[in-house]
């Protein structure tokens, strides 16, 4: 799994599309950081094995262990 160094360079290397009150904002735009530090401190404590079983799950599409909280969960089967 990533670090969380890894996390925000990723994120500084997408294109933007966030905006803010109208404006479209970089992705490391002050009125974000709150959220991205709490985020990148759970890449920090996913090695942490007091941590790691809450923050680190599978990736429904590879397998990869990844970061529960930037997880994208797959679309449930309609029955």
């Amino acid at each position: 799994m990533r670090s969380s160094e890894e996390y925000r360079n990723a994120l500084r290397r997408m294109k933007k599309n966030v905006y803010i009150d109208g404006k479209l904002v970089e992705r490391d735009d002050p009125l974000l950081r709150p959220s991205l530090n709490i985020l990148s401190k759970t890449f920090d404590l996913a090695e942490n094995p007091n941590f790691k079983d809450l923050i680190v799950t599978r990736s429904h599409l590879d397998g990869r262990p990844i970061n529960r909280f930037t997880h994208i969960n797959p679309p449930s089967p309609i029955w």
